[in-house]
């Protein structure tokens, strides 16, 4: 079975709709399992402290490498949490980023299948409000209120910026405002099980 990873602003469903397969009995339908860590080197820390975008690609490279395990090592049909997230998580805390294009190539290196859970900021928001457990960029989000503020202003255009890279490599877009949970589920298992 291939992997697919779902994207998504905050809010978009992704976890739920993981928790929702894994409930009719998807096999692999998981966040990828963040024990297993390669180990850094003295270069690797080096180079973390010399670069200003060092932590991010850092990060996104230990992300690739736990997925690639995570694709080797065990059945996953769906994961909630991947490199093209934590491209988007190290954007959103550090928005001077997008200028640089690493992310770029981090997005065109992604082997598994892309599916974007697209949402509005407005729904994203009120989808964070209704939320029992939230991160801690959930709760900026939640905390900033108004889509106009600066912690979603980054969030929306990391977003789009990674949207758009996604749609020329062929991503899935599943615009999910006017479709009910239920249709969007069905919608990612039956693209699932065509991998």
């Amino acid at each position: 079975m291939g992997m697919i990873e779902l994207w998504g602003l905050p809010g978009a469903g992704k976890s739920t709709i993981c928790q929702s397969l894994r409930a009719r009995g998807m096999v692999g339908a998981s966040s990828i399992d963040a024990t297993r860590r390669r180990p850094r080197s003295r270069i690797w820390s080096l180079m973390h402290s010399l670069r200003p975008d060092a932590r991010a690609r850092s990060a996104v490279a230990e992300c690739r490498w736990q997925q690639e395990w995570a694709a080797q090592n065990v059945e996953i049909g769906v994961c909630d949490e991947g490199v093209v997230h934590e491209v988007w998580r190290q954007l959103y805390r550090n928005p001077g980023l997008l200028a640089r294009n690493w992310w770029v190539r981090e997005l065109e290196r992604t082997k598994q299948q892309v599916v974007v859970i697209h949402v509005s900021p407005r729904v994203a928001l009120s989808r964070i409000a209704s939320k029992q457990y939230r991160g801690p960029i959930n709760q900026q989000l939640l905390a900033a209120g108004d889509i106009d503020r600066a912690e979603w202003t980054s969030a929306i255009a990391s977003y789009f910026a990674i949207l758009a890279v996604l749609r020329r490599l062929g991503a899935i877009v599943i615009e999910t405002d006017d479709m009910s949970f239920e249709d969007v589920v069905c919608e990612v298992e039956r693209l699932s099980r065509r991998q």
